[in-house]
């Protein structure tokens, strides 16, 4: 899949709502607030784990929800772990399923292995979220100090 950097992809974007020049500033930082926004709460998943990169497939199949009519004229393609190559048509439906219960197999032997990664890394952040709580109850605790000593009274 082709990888795009956040700027491309805004870039890539902007070309094809084509907005009049007047308001080409204002749309391009429209659009940079909503990758922004997309890639922050993950519906527009992330090339690269800590990085703001995108897929340049995963990034149309976000924007036909974002802006419709636009998009719908890409065709785009997705790779399963070099088995079956998956086109998706407008509607987001796949087409060119696993055609033998072999591939059937194999198919659901990757998901298993990728389901299997992605539990492990849910357990991962977990921890890392466990390890941060302590720290963030002690900066809750500190700000309702802070601010009912900031109400009393100087005097």
């Amino acid at each position: 899949m082709e990888r795009m950097t956040f700027d491309q992809a805004t870039d890539f974007i902007i070309e094809r709502l084509d907005p009049p020049l007047t308001e080409r500033r204002r749309a391009r930082n429209r659009v940079r607030g909503r990758l922004k926004y997309a890639l922050e709460n993950a519906s527009l998943p992330r090339a690269l784990l800590n990085g703001t990169d995108v897929h340049r497939d995963a990034l149309i199949f976000w924007a036909r929800s974002k802006w419709p009519g636009k998009f719908e004229d890409i065709p785009i393609k997705v790779q399963i772990r070099g088995h079956t190559s998956m086109k998706f048509n407008a509607m987001g439906t796949a087409i060119g399923l696993p055609s033998s219960i072999e591939e059937c197999h194999e198919l659901i032997i990757s998901l298993s292995e990728r389901n299997r990664m992605l539990v492990t890394a849910n357990e991962a952040q977990a921890k890392v979220i466990g390890n941060l709580k302590p720290l963030a109850d002690r900066y809750v605790r500190n700000r309702a100090k802070n601010q009912a000593s900031a109400r009393r009274s100087r005097t």
